[in-house]
């Protein structure tokens, strides 16, 4: 994702990996629904926020160790492919974010609290684990309900509470200091 960033001056947006996510109703062509290629639609936004991994676009392996896609969430502002700069003090050309930018990600430790492990990240990757998204667990649920609030514990079998969910993010601060030493941003 870092090389990616540093290469097109923004994050990847997701692959959509369905019609009824988002804008992804504007992609016309069924066969493009999870191909592991980004979705960007008219208006140089993502199509979602929220997908699969780009794994083509990154030209990386897309599936995690069950087999299954790694879901993928990014901040809009962190992938839009705008020319105009971020809106931020002072503005790059061609560049999606700025110093000020912040993600709209919240990471907590369990679901429904406001006990914050990470906040304002740009971007997520999560595996859903052995069970996938099949699961009776409020934690893994929170990562499978597309909003931007993800749980990020230890390992649980616990039958009601359980969480085997594997969750990555992107920190805002180093996405900055790597654009700044690569000398994109001001």
């Amino acid at each position: 994702l870092f090389g990616f960033v540093l290469k097109n001056h923004r994050l990847p947006c997701p692959d959509c990996n369905t019609f009824a996510a988002g804008k992804c109703n504007e992609i016309v062509d069924t066969t493009l629904l999870g191909d592991g290629i980004e979705d960007i639609i008219a208006g140089d936004n993502c199509a979602n926020t929220s997908g699969n991994l780009p794994w083509v676009t990154l030209g990386i392996e897309g599936n995690d160790s069950w087999g299954r896609r790694f879901t993928y969430r990014v901040s809009n502002n962190f992938a839009d492919t705008t020319s105009s700069g971020s809106g931020c003090t002072p503005d790059t050309l061609d560049v999606s974010f700025g110093l000020c930018s912040d993600g709209d990600i919240d990471i907590v430790t369990a679901a429904g609290t406001t006990d914050y492990v990470a906040r304002t990240v740009p971007a997520i990757i999560l595996s859903h684990g052995s069970n996938g998204t099949d699961t009776a667990s409020i934690h893994e649920l929170e990562n499978s309900n597309d909003d931007a609030i993800f749980v990020y514990r230890d390992f649980s079998n616990d039958q009601t509470a359980g969480f085997d969910d594997m969750l990555l993010w992107i920190s805002p601060h180093i996405l900055r200091k790597k654009m700044l030493d690569a000398g994109i941003l001001p």
